[in-house]
């Protein structure tokens, strides 16, 4: 009898859970979105009015989707974003500053180019462990503290992680070391020899504590490097990138070719190029080769 009331309770769950899931398609394969601001700003892209049924067929056709709020805004904001499964096709999809947490319906989206979460309360981004097509993603000020379901992503170009905590680096070593830009502006850190495989061309450092900055040595492609608002004193390994072609590029116009401007921000450092002979002499030798210094 007891086993027979066990097995009762456990088909009631089941239907229980059934009942209350959510469904994203309703019988006419009309898509259901669960969220009346997802489908405004839906509709509004597809030029389709209220009362007309969204189909498979219309949310196929889009490539991109932009469920952006303003910040600091106190209008309704994307949350249930179930329906995006079915926007299979889509290559850029922009959700900053919405309510969105949850981001396992984005497993469906195998063709993502470009992902910005920026400002959100995402935490898990496991669902993007597929998404090898993934070459823009923005996690800034997002919850997210687990960077390992980005090994493999072997197109990921540009990492924004502005803003996030992370106690263990050792996910670093499995993200694409083909990385060109990376940010990691306000991420507390003290320390960056996690770094040491990269090679980019932009990184955002500021806002940081770092004292030490000898894991750039290797980093000869950078052009653009952002170092304001920490605690560097010796950047004798800067002038050393500076004479390896670091800080230094081309971009072609048409037929035309022009000097691209560069530039290494120094600002609100622990450097005094006025009194320091040393750091004085470093700056101006990198200053000489034409690259633009903010200090």
């Amino acid at each position: 009898m007891k086993a027979f009331f066990c097995i009762l309770l456990f088909f009631c769950c089941s239907w229980s859970s059934m009942a209350t899931e959510k469904s994203y398609l309703n019988e006419e394969g009309h898509i259901v979105f669960h969220d009346n601001v997802f489908e405004t700003k839906v509709r509004l892209a597809l030029r389709i009015p209220v009362g007309t049924p969204v189909t498979l067929k219309d949310a196929e056709s889009m490539d991109r989707l932009d469920l952006s709020a303003k910040p600091r805004s106190k209008a309704h904001k994307v949350r249930d974003i179930g329906a995006i499964q079915y926007f299979k096709y889509l290559r850029e999809l922009n959700i900053r500053y919405t309510e969105v947490h949850d981001l396992s319906p984005l497993n469906q989206l195998q063709e993502l180019r470009k992902l910005d979460c920026w400002y959100t309360s995402v935490r898990d981004i496991s669902p993007l462990a597929g998404m090898t097509f993934l070459k823009d993603l923005n996690l800034g000020y997002s919850r997210v503290t687990d960077l390992c379901p980005l090994e493999g992503l072997e197109e990921l170009e540009t990492l924004w992680l502005a803003g996030l905590r992370f106690r263990d680096f050792s996910c670093f070593e499995k993200i694409n070391p083909e990385l060109k830009s990376l940010s990691m502006m306000d991420c507390g850190l003290k320390e960056i020899d996690f770094l040491k495989g990269f090679n980019p061309h932009y990184l955002m450092l500021s806002r940081n504590k770092i004292r030490n900055i000898d894991a750039l040595a290797a980093m000869t492609q950078l052009r653009q490097l952002n170092l304001s608002q920490n605690k560097v004193k010796d950047i004798r390994v800067l002038k050393e990138l500076s004479e390896n072609g670091a800080f230094k590029g081309r971009r072609k116009y048409g037929d035309k070719t022009h000097n691209e401007s560069y530039h290494l921000d120094l600002q609100d450092n622990d450097l005094d190029f006025s009194y320091n002979r040393e750091q004085f002499e470093t700056i101006k030798s990198i200053e000489q080769k034409g690259i633009e210094v903010m200090r």
